[in-house]
């Protein structure tokens, strides 16, 4: 039975590290290139301060912060609550999915209450590096009660 438990954790483990080895490196600080960007919100086209995320990870979260705050995916996959701030501030279920060729797409839900009324928001980023790592494209779909909008984000590595 030891056998077998000494087995299952050192596979456990091995399966966890060639999880990490094969998620590329998304850390930097990444600035939006609104020229090659597109779908823009007039908000986000007239905003003259630079839109930058930053983004660590090591070898259990992806963490972005932005201007709707910080937001630590699980590289594991499994769910997590957070706080989000922006307009409409509040909990959301987060979680990160990764794709067999390196890419991730992160995953956010929540309700919020909008002049009395519960709504549902799902916000899916599919994210991709280009470039030699240099570029960072995020095709983002945000569901919500006023239909759904698509963007594709365009970021430049600053450090």
């Amino acid at each position: 039975m030891k056998k077998f438990l000494t087995a299952s954790a050192l596979l456990c483990l091995m399966v966890v590290a060639a999880f990490a080895a094969a998620l590329p490196n998304y850390a930097g600080t990444w600035v939006l290139d609104k020229d090659k960007s597109t779908g823009l919100s007039q908000r986000m086209m007239a905003s003259t301060d630079p839109i930058q995320w930053v983004v660590t990870q090591d070898a259990k979260k992806l963490t972005v912060k932005s201007m709707m705050g910080e937001v630590a995916y699980n590289l594991d996959g499994s769910k997590s609550k957070v706080q989000m701030g922006g307009q409409m501030p509040g909990d959301a279920t987060v979680y990160l999915e990764m794709k067999d060729d390196g890419k991730i797409v992160l995953h956010s839900e929540r309700q919020v209450n909008v002049q009395g009324n519960d709504v549902s928001i799902k916000i899916t980023q599919a994210w991709e590096l280009a470039d030699g790592g240099k570029t960072l494209k995020v095709k983002q779909t945000v569901e919500s009660p006023r239909g759904t909008q698509e963007v594709t984000l365009v970021f430049t590595l600053k450090s």
